[in-house]
């Protein structure tokens, strides 16, 4: 089956096999833009007439015979000489086979079977049409000219020039012409030629391409080699400019190659003007619909010394040395339906470095990453069950040298919550086998892991308006080996780790009121009022000290609390008129408000407590606040708070909002805060702006993005995106700037993508990034 294009967002792009040279004006006539396709012109060609329309036509039919078949031709006059000739004037259409011409006088040759026309001539052969002035074709090998001709091939190429010649079944010859994919007679875009040969599935060979818009010349090619193939064709891909204020200027090229339906190829080739030069490939398969794949590898040399002040200001990876060859690999495989209900997954990456994601990752959460994280995976769900087999690769870079971890592997069962015969009480169990291996710098640590999760589930109420459940259950897990009591390492001795729990909880009674006055847009609003108690119990385990973490399974806290919170909910029906709106829906949420606070029975355990003044603590939990706004789809308010009873605080609060204006423009915001409650110092104070809006309806479009650190007065991040969508064209301007680690980077970016074309140029420029 075939592939996406993901490197250039269309699968044919073309391939500029000459130097681009320096756009200059051109003062040479250019030929005129090509005419509509078939189905945007006006006048409907006799190919399209019916039963109905022929008894109507008060044209004169004539038919001749030929070697190949029969011609129909419909004219108001008519010259005949038998085995000779016939000559037709006024309102002429001629039908042979699954051509159709009209044209004002038109003579054919019948020995010959060449047929010669002129005035407002339209050649359709099935999809394709061709049109002219004058037009000279024979009909037994389906060859001719035209001249000041245009034609229309599919999908959406529109050629017009001084002569048009169909030289064969697929192949065209152009002479001074013009190409272009938009309709229209001033294309917003087009590429002026001298000369062309086309070979439809194959390429077009293009000479002395002049690239246009309107009728500006912006872009002189001395030859180029464009793919006219509908699947996915071979060939160089348009080259990249850019540039990087460490590396230079930079120029990418890339050759795209098939290999078959179901895979291809592409080499990659960057040169910097800093002497870096880096080089890779992509290689994707698909051979099956429930199968799919890649394996990318890139290489890169660097200079073995560069000027000081180009050293980026932080390198997480003590190892590297300037003028390390560096380089990355992924390989990724999936494969799905293996016996009907297993999936498999293989993800490995891998680099030469730590330094690499942050220096040439364009993408931020790669190249904001601090580990490097591989996998591979075998997962069955059938019914409520599930099994799972798991190999990974976590490594990291942490103050002092490197920590890795392997599970080889995890092999995990799971069972969904099943009722057990026709008793009301569900069951549920999750357990899993694990082997590990930690690497810490020089030392090398493995030790197992079995652990056993099962729950009970109780139903206790089924009253409508009240609602209570009890979940127990308890932990077994085993650990091979076990840490000392400084937690500094291993000590050889195996470890068991038991604990049981339950949780209690219970909904209700439950007040609603509805209202039939409505409110806005809304018919109805029903108010529900729900008191909620949360019970949590989890036995207590001595020996936590001495569990070696390696996930959450391994994580413990005792606890005996229980949390009530007040909810408060509107649920609105819309009105019977927006009923069949789809984007409306059927009865929702609008609103929603509740507080809860905990209390811990456990004195050992408080809720709240002092870290400077270790006597003063509270069993009580700070109060949590919650309040939700969902006035439409796309419309929302949400904002949570918590505040410390104890030393009477608030430690955060939390504000988001997303507000639709119009169909197309749109706000959004969140910030975020948290507090000291014990010193009221801040710690941390951010916030977060973006936006879109539609400048022109459908057509040119404003992007934007910022985060700010409002406790440091820093922008982390900005973001501005200019999008314009054009009939045939795309244009796209973005400008980003960030502050990661204390590293400012800015960068610059243009796109022009084209009809049936995709990214004819991304060019960007980078400052402060390596």
């Amino acid at each position: 089956m075939n592939l996406p294009r993901n490197l250039i967002e269309r699968r044919w792009a073309g391939a500029l096999l000459a130097a681009i040279l320096a756009a200059a004006p051109l003062a040479a006539q250019e030929a005129a833009p090509p005419a509509p396709a078939p189905a945007e012109r006006g006048d409907a060609t006799p190919a399209e007439g019916k039963k109905d329309a022929e008894r109507d036509d008060e044209r004169v039919r004539f038919e001749v015979e030929l070697a190949d078949g029969r011609a129909v031709i419909r004219a108001e006059d008519f010259r005949y000489q038998p085995g000779d000739y016939m000559i037709a004037t006024a309102g002429v259409e001629v039908r042979y086979k699954d051509l159709v011409l009209t044209a004002d006088r038109a003579r054919l040759d019948i020995p010959t079977q060449l047929i010669t026309a002129e005035g407002n001539v339209v050649l359709d052969e099935g999809p394709r049409r061709l049109s002219g002035d004058t037009l000279e074709y024979h009909l037994e090998s389906r060859t001719g000219r035209l001249t000041n001709a245009t034609a229309y091939v599919q999908p959406d190429y529109y050629f017009s020039g001084v002569e048009l010649a169909k030289t064969g079944p697929e192949d065209y010859a152009v002479t001074d012409g013009v190409f272009t994919s938009c309709s229209g007679d001033s294309p917003p875009w087009s590429i002026a030629l001298s000369s062309a040969k086309v070979t439809l599935e194959d390429y077009a060979r293009i000479k002395n391409a002049r690239m246009r818009f309107k009728n500006v010349p912006v872009l002189y090619v001395p030859y180029i080699l464009w793919p006219t193939k509908t699947e996915r064709s071979s060939g160089f891909l348009i080259p990249k400019p850019g540039f990087s204020s460490r590396r230079g200027a930079y120029l990418g090229v890339a050759y795209y190659q098939t290999l078959g339906r179901s895979a291809d190829l592409t080499l990659l080739g960057d040169a910097y003007s800093e002497s870096y030069f880096g080089g890779g490939m992509e290689l994707r398969w698909r051979p099956s619909e429930t199968s799919r794949g890649l394996f990318q590898g890139y290489f890169i040399t660097e200079p073995d010394e560069i000027d000081p002040a180009d050293v980026p200001p932080v390198r997480i990876d003590p190892n590297f040395m300037q003028g390390d060859d560096r380089w990355k690999l992924r390989f990724f495989h999936q494969q799905d339906k293996i016996f009907k209900h297993f999936r498999a997954v293989i993800d490995f990456v891998d680099y030469s470095d730590f330094n690499f994601q942050g220096d040439y990752e364009r993408d931020v959460s790669r190249s904001a990453q601090s580990f490097v994280y591989s996998n591979a995976y075998l997962t069955a769900n059938v019914g409520n069950q599930s099994f799972n087999i798991l190999v990974d690769r976590r490594e990291r870079v942490r103050r002092g040298g490197r920590d890795v971890r392997h599970q080889l592997p995890e092999i995990e069962y799971r069972l969904r919550p099943t009722r057990l015969g026709s008793t009301p009480i569900y069951f549920s169990l999750l357990s899993s086998l694990n082997y590990f291996q930690v690497q810490l710098d020089e030392d090398e640590f493995d030790y197992g892991r079995a652990d056993l999760l099962p729950f009970f589930s109780i139903p206790l109420s089924t009253i409508p308006w009240l609602s209570a459940k009890l979940d127990v259950g308890g932990r077994v897990t085993f650990y091979s080996d076990s840490l000392n009591d400084r937690r500094s390492e291993f000590s050889g001795e195996s470890l068991t780790r038991t604990f049981g729990s339950a949780t209690l909880e219970v909904v209700g009674p439950a007040f609603s009121r509805i209202f039939n006055k409505g409110l806005g847009r809304f018919a109805k609003i029903k108010h529900v009022i729900e008191p909620r108690f949360d019970f949590n119990f989890v036995s207590d385990f001595d020996d936590q000290l001495f569990v070696p973490v390696f996930d959450e399974v391994d994580n413990f806290l005792s606890r005996q609390d229980v949390v009530f919170s007040f909810n408060h909910r509107l649920i609105a029906k819309p009105a019977a008129d927006e009923e069949d709106d789809p984007s409306a829906g059927g009865a929702f949420e609008i609103a929603s408000f509740s507080l809860a606070q905990g209390y811990s029975f456990d004195d050992d355990r408080p809720l709240q407590f002092g870290r400077r003044d270790r006597d003063r603590k509270s069993q009580a939990s700070p109060i949590f606040a919650s309040l939700r706004l969902n006035p439409s789809q796309r419309t929302s308010l949400k904002l949570d708070a918590a505040y410390n009873t104890l030393f009477g605080r608030f430690e955060s609060a939390s504000l988001s909002g997303r507000l639709a204006l119009g169909k197309h423009n749109e706000l959004g915001a969140a910030w975020f805060t948290r507090f000291n409650a014990e010193t009221g110092a801040e710690q941390r104070n951010q916030a977060q702006l973006f936006g879109s809006f539609a400048l022109l309806p459908e057509r040119l479009f404003l992007d934007g993005a910022f985060r700010f650190d409002l406790r440091l007065e820093e922008t982390l991040e900005q973001i501005l995106r200019l999008r314009y969508n054009g009939s045939c064209y795309g244009l796209q301007l973005e400008w980003r700037e960030s502050n990661f680690a204390n590293v400012d980077q800015s960068d610059v970016r243009f796109l022009l993508t084209l009809k049936h074309v995709g990214t004819f140029l991304d060019f960007t420029s980078s400052t402060g990034s390596f």
